[in-house]
């Protein structure tokens, strides 16, 4: 908060157009809305956003009056005023009118701002500062009118100039002269960046929104938001602290950070949150261009670079002189900037590291003493060389510390890079230090998706050219300016033309298995071959919407090219191309918003401006599931497996349910319409995006958030390549992105479930068969058997009442043993298709007992009764006779060595008693506390107790206690599991597990993954030492493949 601001703000939500704003009022309307209102403005639309292209014949504002104007649309909208098309009724002329919003009108001193901006502009008159036609009021609502440019701003742009340096050099040489020319007039912006840069239609800039312009020579002290201190993105570090006393050098800061994103595609600092960036900016100088970006210029790079200095007296001394170096190096001459030589880096240096400097410099002083053979100096110089020794390891350590926190920022981050970018800095770490922090870090990297940018391809004159890319993703279809239908490739720009130019405008393209689909401007659809370029089907008539033409989703293929759904007027129809006959129509009463096909066309899926979603089997027409969301649907995607859909809504969230019925779960992550969902080809992953202009990959086990990518996508025309390593989006620019998908999938997956438990630790089980094939996996009301090498679930039983249980694999991998409290024993007979689940009666079996803890092949199965203190077992794992002791007292859990030497007993109220199984009697107590939970190494030698004295590891050769875990462990650990060959233990504390060396109980890892953080309950190793599973507290399941993961740790040299 500003020193002068008087009521702290809070976001609020705008109840009418969804809008997020600062505000000290608990409810109401956005600003915008607010003087919508003023006006009478009946503004429901639902376009497009104002920089993207509009619809045929887009949707207008109500024609209104304001003074001697005619309101055509809104443009945009700012912290003060919002932006108009419209009529000037005397001239008739169309052009830009900002207005300040009605209720700042009781604000003095944003009314006082509104017209020091109208000062600022109106004294302005050049040809890159975007010019003032008129300034006046209206009924006390003060305004000016402006130039209409119709390029959109350089923020939607940004993508045309990568690997373009001297067009960015040219337009920045442009601006800087603008910038220039209001600063000779006294004028600061203080709020450059590239949404405040026009453009017309032939790409010349206009410097506009002078919204936190200031007069140099004006002190008067307004009352602002947090706006006054502009972008954080592209300020200067002076302006950002806070600064009084601002130059001209705070401009030319924000030139340099636009100059820097044309040519890197980023700005200078990106921070995971605005304070972060903030302090980068004050702390931090930026990579070098050339660093992250290929051919750059050097002299454009120095230009850059110098324009960014920290200190303000090292930029340009003027925006002018920062023109004049960029015509420079356009025209070929010298530039007047240098790079830092290595004095000046030296002297930097220096400034920022006193100590080290010093020691150096005493270094120097002493190696000129011994030039003059003094034994005094010698002396000195070996003690200053002792000392700046110590001072380079403590700059190492300081490096090293600083790059494990820029690491964990990477992965925390939540954005594009942050599994790249931390595994390099835990590379670099390594090289100094090869800890265990640095390799607990390293996994938590390697358990993260990655969205990578590979390349940038220009595909199409203007984004109002359609496209549609091929399943490859090396090409893509493109809809010319003749309306013909070409194939570009991304790689070498060649064109081949597919399909002849079309009589009719093309408002949408589908391509998928050699089936090219075009939707022309008269809601009419004709389907090709594009082997062939022969007509295969022409549907006419299709239901208008309303929707912009590039969001319309009412038109789809099967992702095998052999059907198309489309949305008639009142009714949805799929045809078979090949025959060109309908295949399956229903009618519909309620305007279809969008329509999605499984692969082969088998279901289809309505949704519905009521917010209804109603599936369809195409071959028998019957419905299987009317489903209702809370909000429209925008757009829908089937899962591969033909079972699950997606939904897009107008409410900004997806929502993701069974055709089945059940639970319907949501994802948020985006801040305005969602335009498109698609799962990949494999259904492991969503991908998303929305008019917000981000793109969401999300992973479908888990229904979690893996990496977002903001500034780009928002365009429906995502396309997964057909091995779903790599994804094309774009924004409605001239060009393509390609990025790859770089997943942890090999390390770590989770599954969610829809079963909750508030019991866990005494409910949850988990076991493995002994092939390794099967995990089953026990909760109070269901038990769920997976393919552990698929990933997949293989069935569920679920029991008739809540309550206790758990299961073991029986030693021929294929059934398993589930015991109840209530419901008594069952066995689970994994089918290839089914499970088959049927009632156990043995012989000696306790009434309402439960299985211990004890696993492996050769293991005796336990079984323990609290309600009568019995125990029972079987040694043959035959399952036909148990033999039982009672103990008398309430039992928790049971273990027994595969040898039935002794059996370890653990009690509600009482320390673990070791029995002998013939007599019965107490053998050994061990201090381990109450309600300990049991588990024995697969040698037999080690068990460990975790209970109310803490994990403990003990000798089962004299019972006593070995070597001490780590406090964190001994003090907080709830559950463990031993590897097959139990050189390893597996420890859960919370949302982590430690991997502990045996028998020395040295911590060697911590596994940690942010897909579905939940509290560990249980653990368990697979047999082959593959795979350790994890339940968790909701009844997650977390897979963390072992093996692969050490190969990548000895990768990085850091294995233990």
């Amino acid at each position: 908060m500003l020193p002068d601001q008087p009521t702290p703000k809070t976001e609020r939500t705008c109840p009418k157009c969804g809008l997020v704003f600062a505000s000290d009022k608990l409810g109401g309307l956005c600003p915008s809305c607010l003087l919508a209102n003023t006006l009478d403005f009946d503004d429901t639309d639902e376009g497009p956003a104002f920089w993207e292209e509009a619809a045929p014949g887009p949707k207008t504002m109500p024609k209104r009056a304001f003074s001697h104007f005619e309101i055509l649309d809104e443009l945009g909208r700012g912290g003060m005023g919002v932006v108009y098309r419209a009529r000037d009724l005397n001239t008739e002329r169309i052009l830009a009118l900002k207005v300040l919003q009605a209720h700042h009108l009781e604000v003095p001193d944003l009314v006082l701002r509104f017209r020091s901006e109208v000062r600022a502009v109106s004294s302005l008159d050049h040809p890159h500062v975007l010019p003032i036609h008129e300034v006046g009021e209206h009924d006390g609502i003060p305004f000016f009118s402006m130039k209409l440019t119709t390029g959109g701003s350089l923020a939607h742009c940004i993508g045309n100039y990568l690997g373009k340096p001297r067009e960015a050099a040219r337009l920045l040489a442009k601006v800087a002269r603008g910038v220039q020319h209001a600063h000779e007039r006294g004028i600061l912006h203080r709020d450059l960046k590239p949404g405040n840069i026009l453009l017309d239609a032939a790409g010349e800039p206009y410097v506009c929104d002078f919204g936190l312009a200031k007069w140099l020579e004006d002190d008067r002290k307004l009352t602002v938001t947090a706006a006054v201190l502009g972008t954080p993105h592209y300020i200067a570090p002076e302006q950002a602290h806070g600064n009084k006393g601002l130059t001209t050098a705070v401009d030319i800061y924000s030139l340099g950070a636009i100059l820097y994103e044309l040519l890197t595609g980023r700005p200078p600092f990106v921070g995971g949150t605005v304070l972060e960036t903030l302090v980068a900016s004050q702390e931090k100088t930026p990579d070098r261009p050339s660093s992250i970006a290929k051919n750059v210029p050097r002299d454009l790079e120095t230009i850059c670079l110098k324009a960014l200095q920290l200190e303000p007296s090292a930029r340009y001394a003027t925006a002018g002189a920062f023109a004049d170096d960029l015509e420079s190096y356009l025209a070929g001459r010298p530039i007047q900037a240098r790079p830092v030589g290595a004095a000046e880096q030296l002297w930097r240096w220096a400034r920022r590291n006193p100590l080290p400097a010093t020691l150096v410099a005493a270094l120097v002083l002493a190696l000129v003493a011994i030039a003059a053979g003094s034994t005094v100096a010698a002396v000195r110089i070996n003690q200053a060389r002792s000392r700046a020794l110590a001072a380079q390891d403590v700059a190492r350590e300081k490096l090293y510390e600083s790059l494990l926190t820029q690491a964990k920022a990477s992965r925390l981050s939540g954005r594009s890079g942050q599994r790249e970018n931390a595994l390099e800095a835990c590379k670099q770490a390594a090289r100094i230090h090869p800890s265990l922090a640095v390799r607990n870090e390293t996994i938590a990297a390697l358990a993260l998706t990655d969205l990578i940018p590979l390349a940038t391809y220009e595909i199409r004159d203007s984004g109002g050219n359609r496209i549609s890319f091929l399943d490859t993703v090396d090409s893509v279809y493109v809809a010319d300016k003749q309306s013909a239908v070409v194939e570009r490739n991304l790689a070498t720009g060649a064109l081949r033309e597919v399909l002849p130019p079309q009589p009719r405008g093309i408002t949408q393209i589908l391509s998928a298995g050699g089936t090219i689909a075009l939707r022309y401007d008269d809601a009419s659809v004709r389907v090709w071959s594009a082997k062939t370029r022969q007509p295969l089907l022409t549907v006419l008539g299709l239901a208008e919407t309303g929707r912009a033409s590039w969001a319309l989703a009412d038109t789809v293929l099967d992702p095998t090219g052999a059907c198309i759904a489309v949305a008639a007027a009142g009714e949805a129809v799929v045809y078979e191309i090949d025959s060109a006959k309908p295949i399956f129509r229903v009618q519909i009463s309620d305007p279809i918003e969008c329509i999605a096909l499984t692969p082969g066309a088998t279901r289809v899926a309505v949704a519905t401006s009521a917010g209804a979603v109603r599936i369809f089997d195409v071959r028998t027409g019957a419905e299987l599931s009317d489903l209702r969301l809370p909000a429209v649907p925008r757009c829908i995607a089937w899962n591969p497996s033909g079972e699950e859909i997606a939904v897009g809504s107008s409410d900004y969230n997806i929502y993701i349910t069974a055709v089945s019925g059940g639970e319907m779960r949501t994802l948020r992550g985006h801040r305005q319409k969602i335009t498109q969902v698609l799962y990949s080809h494999s259904g492991a992953f969503l991908v998303s995006t929305a008019q917000d202009r981000s793109v969401i990959l999300w992973d479908v086990d888990s229904l979690s958030e893996q990496v977002a990518l903001s500034g780009c996508g928002s365009e429906p025309v995502l396309r997964f390549s057909s091995d779903d390593n790599r994804l094309a989006l774009s924004d409605f620019a001239r060009s393509a992105l390609i990025t790859e998908i770089r997943h942890s999938r090999e390390i770590v997956t989770a599954h969610t479930s829809h079963v909750a438990q508030d019991w866990a630790p005494l409910v949850s089980s988990l076991d493995f068969s002994q092939d390794s094939r099967f995990v089953a996996a026990a909760s109070a009301e269901e038990v769920r058997i997976w393919d552990a090498r698929a990933q997949v679930l293989r069935g569920q039983y679920r029991t008739a009442a809540a309550t206790e249980q758990n299961v073991r694999f029986l030693p021929n991998s294929h059934t398993a043993l589930v015991a109840s409290r209530k419901g008594g024993l069952h066995l689970i007979r994994v089918g290839e298709r089914t499970l088959q689940v049927e009632r156990l009666d043995i012989a000696g079996a306790p009434e309402n007992a439960i299985l211990g803890s004890n696993t492996g092949p050769v293991s005796p199965i336990t079984l323990s009764c609290a309600a009568t203190g019995e125990i029972a077992w079987d040694g043959t794992t035959a399952l036909t006779k148990l033999n039982h002791l009672t103990v008398g007292t309430s039992v928790w859990d049971v273990v027994a060595p595969s040898s039935l030497a002794w059996i370890a007993a653990s009690y509600a109220r009482q320390d673990v008693e070791i029995l002998s199984p013939q007599t019965g009697k107490t053998v050994r107590k061990l201090d381990s506390g109450a309600s300990s939970t049991l588990t024995l190494s697969p040698s037999d030698r080690w068990l460990v107790t975790t209970g109310e004295k803490g994990c403990i590891i003990w000798d089962t050769i004299d019972w006593r206690p070995g070597a001490a875990l780590e406090e964190t462990l001994r003090k907080n650990g709830n559950l463990a599991a031993f590897s097959p060959d139990s050189k390893l233990l597996a420890v859960s504390v919370g949302d982590r597990v430690f991997l502990v060396s045996m028998p020395d109980a040295r911590t060697v890892a911590i596994l940690e993954s942010r897909n579905l953080p939940s509290q560990n309950y249980r653990l368990r190793f697979s047999p082959d030492g593959e795979l350790l599973a994890t339940q968790g507290y909701d009844n997650s399941l977390r897979f963390w493949n072992t093996r692969a993961l050490r190969t990548a740790l000895q990768r990085l040299n850091l294995d233990w």
